[in-house]
């Protein structure tokens, strides 16, 4: 089935249905579950909000446990290190993230996630300060209409429930908003609890599609249900 299918094909399907589904996830309907609404004070400014440098966008963070990294966009040279990441993460962690099970790691894939075009992706890698490592990524790939995109995040096994994931996902929506982007979306599989209930904080609204999935969508441009990006930057 077409549903099933690894994560270019999806990417193609979801950018394809992404109005219908955007239109039907903002309607007042009992099947979505809307976590909009929460204590989070600061809220994003509008898609014209300065986009800065590449340099502007770098962060040092220091995790809940007090590690230090350092994020910044991604770029070709990481592949080495984009490699090691996904050597290094369990199974299950690389399934939720591909929607398959994922044994190597030919160079045609490295490439493929190192290879950053400004105006259609945006990506991020955080690196340990201490090893240099990547620990963490998030990447979001806009649509053809460039007012939607398609989030995905990878946090290495060993660095799970540290606050890297939250703070990434921050990062994303805010580069996002100031991108212009006006709603991003995921698709998430019903066992990845530990996304959903993120992505819950984050106010995104959450609908069970079936095939053991379900959609998460934020609209950037309702100032009700965009938090604050949890900057954790020190």
């Amino acid at each position: 089935m077409t549903h099933r299918r690894t994560f270019p094909s999806r990417t193609a399907i979801v950018f394809l249905e992404n109005e219908l589904i955007f239109n039907q996830m903002t309607r007042n309907d009992s099947k979505f579950i809307s976590l909009a609404g929460n204590s989070f004070g600061h809220r994003f400014g509008a898609p014209e909000l300065d986009m800065g440098t590449a340099q502007s966008w770098h962060r040092f963070w220091t995790l809940d446990e007090g590690t230090r990294v350092r994020v910044r966009q991604i770029a070709p040279s990481d592949g080495p290190k984009i490699r090691d990441i996904l050597l290094r993460s369990d199974p299950a962690d690389l399934r939720s993230r591909f929607f398959e099970t994922i044994k190597e790691f030919p160079d045609e894939m490295i490439q493929r996630l190192t290879r950053v075009d400004p105006d259609q992706l945006i990506a991020f890698a955080a690196f340990e300060e201490k090893t240099a490592d990547i620990v963490g990524t998030v990447r979001v790939h806009r649509d053809r209409t460039g007012k939607a995109g398609e989030f995905a995040i990878l946090v290495r096994s060993d660095f799970k429930h540290k606050g890297l994931g939250r703070d990434l996902m921050g990062l994303m929506i805010e580069h996002a908003a100031a991108s212009g982007l006006e709603s991003i979306i995921a698709t998430v599989l019903i066992e990845n609890t530990p996304m959903l209930n993120l992505c819950r904080e984050f106010g995104f609204k959450v609908r069970n599609v079936g095939f053991g999935e379900y959609m998460v969508m934020l609209d950037l441009t309702d100032p009700a249900s965009t938090p604050s990006t949890l900057s954790a930057a020190s």
